[in-house]
């Protein structure tokens, strides 16, 4: 992951620890920061108050992986709340809630940027006709999840977003091959996601290993 510009993009989520917090922040949603001028502290702000300025030009490749890339979130934050009262391990509830903080904020900053770029939105909540994207969990595995509880929950869903995880983080590695240096409000994004997706994906590798024991 080449680490771009982190100018453009300026609002940051700030998110809580993978088993502390996480009840609290869920409950109040997304939670955004920005940046203070140097010397100067970090503001709290409002979703309405989020804003994705305009950086300079972009191609055809970045508004397909932000589009795409919504769809791919919408999956994970769909996993994430069936998790609320099938899950057996408080860990895999508040990994859930984390996840579904983290990936409902880009989904807010992506709206965003294609919104003011002219471009359509998709429906994130359809991941029907991307089946094939890297990760995408089949709608026989979704049955599985759905239908899982308790301690075959907890195992089904980490195996599943693990592999959900690897496929953003494949994404990212795809775009960046066709465009070598991104808008800055993707390099951003395309940043946040390789860094908060692969922290969870170690952290539920361990917590997979734990609940083998």
């Amino acid at each position: 992951m080449k680490r771009g510009s982190t100018r453009g993009w300026t609002i940051a989520m700030v998110l809580g620890g993978m088993t502390v917090g996480a009840t609290a922040a869920a409950a109040q949603g997304p939670i955004y920061v920005r940046p203070g001028a140097p010397g100067e502290p970090t503001q709290r702000i409002s979703a309405a108050e989020v804003t994705v300025p305009r950086s300079g030009p972009y191609t055809h490749h970045e508004v397909h992986f932000v589009q795409h890339m919504m769809v791919h979130h919408g999956q994970a934050v769909t996993m994430s709340a069936l998790a609320v009262d099938r899950a057996q391990d408080q860990r895999v509830v508040n990994l859930a809630r984390r996840i579904d903080i983290a990936q409902a904020g880009e989904l807010h900053q992506m709206t965003q940027w294609l919104r003011i770029r002219g471009h359509e939105v998709p429906d994130h909540t359809d991941p029907t006709g991307h089946e094939n994207m890297p990760g995408m969990v089949s709608p026989e595995d979704m049955a599985r999840l759905e239908a899982a509880s308790g301690a075959e929950f907890d195992r089904l869903f980490l195996e599943l977003m693990i592999q959900h995880h690897h496929g953003a983080l494949q994404m990212v590695e795809e775009l960046e091959a066709m465009v070598p240096v991104l808008e800055a409000n993707i390099s951003v994004l395309a940043l946040e996601i390789v860094d908060i997706q692969y922290a969870e994906i170690v952290f539920m590798e361990r917590l997979l290993e734990d609940l083998d024991d």
